[in-house]
Parts: structure tokens; sequence; C-alpha cells
């Protein structure tokens, strides 16, 4: 059973970033918050050719390996994964 004082994480996905944060002690007033960030440009060139970027797709994947171990190694009690992917450039006409 996990209580408030145990470690967790969240890993977010982005269209050129994976970025997570990690908080220790969350109902204590003070806490302890790490935050890691990776660039891997993984939407690089979906505008023109509607395809992830595939050496973007591998920095995803190992920045994915990195904190999942970071994750274990602080027996975090608790993992929210997000992902924000939006083209740049598209603005409101959205992806074709």
């Amino acid at each position: 059973m996990s209580s408030a004082r145990d470690p967790v994480a969240i890993v977010d996905v982005g269209s050129n970033s994976v970025r997570s944060a990690y908080f220790l002690a969350l109902l204590i007033r003070r806490f302890i918050c790490i935050i890691k960030k990776v660039l891997c440009r993984l939407g690089a060139g979906f505008t023109d050719s509607g395809r992830l970027n595939p050496e973007g797709r591998i920095r995803v994947m190992e920045a994915l390996q990195t904190f999942a171990a970071v994750i274990a190694d602080m027996a975090c009690a608790w993992l929210q994964g997000c992902h924000c992917c939006g083209a740049r450039g598209q603005g409101r006409r959205g992806i074709r």
C-alpha cells in the first residue's frame, strides 16, 4: 500500500522532448521535485512526411528506458504517463 510520502513519477512524451518529473513526499509542505528532459525531435519533419522521425523514435525509447530505471530505483508508488504530440505549424487546421 502506498502513502503520500512515497515517491511518484510523471513521464510526458512530446513532439520535441521527453520529460520526467519525480516527486517525493507530496503531502508535506516542502517536497522535492526532480525534473529531467531529453530532446528527441520526435516530430521533426512530421508536417511534411506525416511520419515520426525515426532517429527521434530511437531517442524516445532510450529516454524511456533511462526514466524507467530511475523510477525502479526510486521505488515509485505511482506512475502517470501522458503525451502531447502536436505537429508544430499546423495551427488550428489539424493534422492531415
